[in-house]
């Protein structure tokens, strides 16, 4: 169910948004690149350590508890989860990265 609804949100956000045209030059978009790159971080650690962190500690109170709050607490943290493996944060990464370190040329 978690991974049909971030499945659903990849699709009808970041496939849209991405599509739109824009005229950058090199200086500019190397710019872009590193807050790219910053954002990246950011997706990472901070909203997949909140996501893992929901996940991890709803589900075994799910179970010692037997409250269905925290099952409900672990769907929360896994469609973040989802999100961030459905928009390929390593594959992103390495081209960020390899741009910003001039191996990519335009």
């Amino acid at each position: 169910m978690s991974y049909l609804l971030a499945k659903n949100i990849f699709y009808s956000f970041y496939d849209k948004a991405t599509q739109r045209y824009l005229l950058i030059d090199k200086n500019k978009l190397k710019d872009y690149a590193i807050q790219g790159l910053k954002q990246w971080k950011m997706e990472i650690y901070l909203g997949g350590g909140i996501a893992l962190g929901f996940t991890v500690f709803g589900m075994p109170l799910f179970f010692i508890l037997d409250k269905i709050e925290f099952l409900v607490i672990t769907g929360l943290g896994l469609v973040p989860l989802h999100i961030i493996f459905l928009t390929s944060p390593i594959k992103r990464y390495k081209i960020l990265h390899k741009f910003i370190n001039d191996e990519i040329q335009l």
